[in-house]
């Protein structure tokens, strides 16, 4: 197949082009996805004369072509779990790899030399067109042809013809009557007409090309990225993961990175969503060199093959990372920042620990060290954004270094001091001590300081951040009624949604309402467990009226700023 940039191709020529495997699908494509309705539309549009879009297509060096791993497009669809059959296409093949347009193609393949049947368990179905459907409507945006997929043509007095059968159609009137008697159908001119429209736009150069020759594969994967963003979003670890799989020996990389993010998410009392972004960057973080997403670099290097290697350690490590988390008390709404577990996975690969690290009393000080980490790079605003990889890179080298036998947390807090510090101040503490509930970190600090309150639950009830004094009591009217001076009300307004007046509250705590309640009534309306789950999170002594608010904020205050540093500073 040879194409320029602006030169367009026929349905009949683009289903010839996939069946003869000069176009085929790069290993980061995702299903095909389109429902019947879909592609009736589409061959719809393409009788009705519509534009019906570009193909975007990667021309790929045969050089390139072992590294990569090519997927036939599916000609039989039998339901969901419909499997595309992967390809190795000879090493002198010009092969076109398609970036976009996969759903489209796949529509016309299936309509016009294939398939499609809901499920396995039931009898193939073919494309056909009722012959006797044209019912032009201008303006509408129903479709004026019916397509269905059938078993068979239907009854004699019925006029469904088989689309594939269109395919090397003439049109002069002898053929058509010909092909319409073949298919068991009296001709007349309607269906001579409307079949004449069917082959005509089979035939018609209705699909622009556009293709990328471009040999830098990481080009032709932001490309790719970026067109595909109205569907799944997809990324440089798409292509990475396809070169794995193509490298690997024994395992399916694809199906290893789905099967291990699935693990880790369902893993823990409360669920993570992990990307396999995470998950290809720590095995990169963990392989050693470079920690970015470069393509060529992947292929080059035997990185994809030292990855399965070390996989299932590797995937070990990673569980074991994400229930250090969970045990923290962080959760996937209370995870500010992903980048954070790859430290973490590193850190666990590196000393080869045991699942009893996360609960063993023997490495409770060490597990403290990593909290503490974990705690100074989410609580610091935007600290994972911007250069990630010199954060990983400085932390992987301080481990390897340092971390033999204890999290090296002062190391690392040594080699991060230029590039993105980590170093506890009084500024940090002061500000954490007075954080705002709407700021994102609050959750995460409010989880890392109370964690018995995620690990008391059975199931997964909701817990969130709530105000101890509700902000409707500690407003202007209220506060002059418990005769606080005019001068002190805005203060102690801005005071009350601060972090001293802030709580972990679950869901089966607060069922019987907590609402606008005073905190010193809601308390004594629990249970004397309940109650103790509050308390400890320093809500002690809580006075009856607004008149002790101050004194009680102050206090909190104190006893939280102490609690903050011992978290910072194990």
């Amino acid at each position: 197949m040879s194409a320029t940039l602006s030169e367009k191709i026929s349905a009949h020529r683009a289903v010839d082009e996939v069946k003869a495997d000069h176009l085929l699908l790069p290993g980061i494509q995702r299903k095909f996805v389109w429902q019947p309705s879909q592609i009736y539309k589409l061959f719809d549009s393409l009788m009705r004369g519509y534009p019906i879009g570009t193909l975007l297509l990667w021309r790929t060096r045969p050089a390139d072509h072992p590294e990569l791993r090519f997927r036939r497009l599916i000609t039989n669809y039998d339901g969901p779990n419909t499997q595309h059959k992967t390809v190795k296409p000879p090493k002198a093949s010009q092969v076109y790899a398609v970036l976009d347009g996969q759903q489209r193609l796949t529509a016309l393949n299936l309509g016009l030399r294939g398939s499609h049947r809901g499920k396995a368990t039931t009898a193939q179905r073919f494309l056909f067109l009722d012959l006797d459907s044209d019912t032009p409507e201008a303006g509408s945006e129903d479709n004026q042809y019916s397509f269905l997929f059938r078993h068979s043509g239907g009854c004699v007095d019925e006029a469904w013809f088989q689309v594939s059968d269109v395919r090397g159609l003439a049109v002069d009137a002898p053929s058509l009557n010909t092909a319409l008697r073949r298919a068991g159908l009296t001709p007349s001119a309607k269906r001579r007409r409307v079949l004449k429209t069917l082959a005509l736009a089979i035939k018609a150069p209705t699909l622009r090309l556009q293709v990328e020759s471009s040999r830098d594969l990481d080009r032709v994967l932001n490309i790719f990225a970026r067109t595909n963003m109205g569907g799944t979003k997809l990324t440089f670890v798409d292509l990475l993961v396809s070169t794995a799989t193509a490298r690997w020996k024994y395992l399916d990389a694809a199906e290893e990175i789905d099967k291990l993010r699935r693990e880790i998410n369902k893993q823990t009392p409360e669920p993570f969503r992990f990307s396999a972004d995470r998950i290809v960057k720590a095995g990169l973080v963990v392989l050693g060199g470079n920690a970015k997403f470069h393509v060529e670099d992947f292929m080059k290097a035997p990185r994809a093959q030292k990855l399965e290697e070390i996989w299932p350690e590797f995937a070990e490590s990673m569980k074991l990372a994400a229930k250090l988390l969970s045990s923290f008390g962080l959760s996937e709404r209370s995870l500010p920042a992903q980048n954070v577990i790859i430290p973490l996975t590193y850190y666990v690969y590196h000393r080869r620990l045991k699942p009893s690290y996360v609960s063993a009393h023997s490495h409770e000080k060490d597990r403290h060290r990593v909290r503490a980490f974990v705690a100074r790079s989410l609580l610091q605003r935007r600290y994972w954004t911007g250069d990630v990889d010199a954060v990983l890179v400085a932390t992987r080298s301080a481990i390897k270094s340092n971390g033999s036998s204890s999290f090296p947390l002062e190391e690392i807090e040594r080699a991060l001091r230029i590039s993105k510090p980590i170093a506890v101040t009084d500024s940090l503490l002061d500000e954490l001590c007075e954080i705002r509930y709407a700021d994102r970190r609050t959750i995460t600090l409010l989880r890392l300081l109370f964690p018995q309150m995620v690990h008391h639950r059975v199931g997964t009830p909701k817990l969130d951040k709530d105000h101890i004094f509700p902000i409707s009591k500690v407003n202007g009217h209220q506060l002059q009624l418990a005769s606080v001076p005019a001068v002190e009300l805005s203060r102690l307004t801005d005071m009350a949604d601060k972090l001293p007046n802030l709580q972990l509250l679950s869901a089966e705590d607060n069922r019987g309402g907590k609402n606008a309640k005073m905190p010193a009534d809601w308390l004594s309306s629990l249970s004397r467990s309940a109650r103790a789950r509050y308390t400890a999170q320093e809500v002690k002594r809580v006075p009856h009226d607004l008149a002790g608010f101050e004194n009680f904020w102050d206090t909190r205050r104190l006893n939280l700023r102490d609690r903050i540093e011992k978290l910072l500073e194990p």
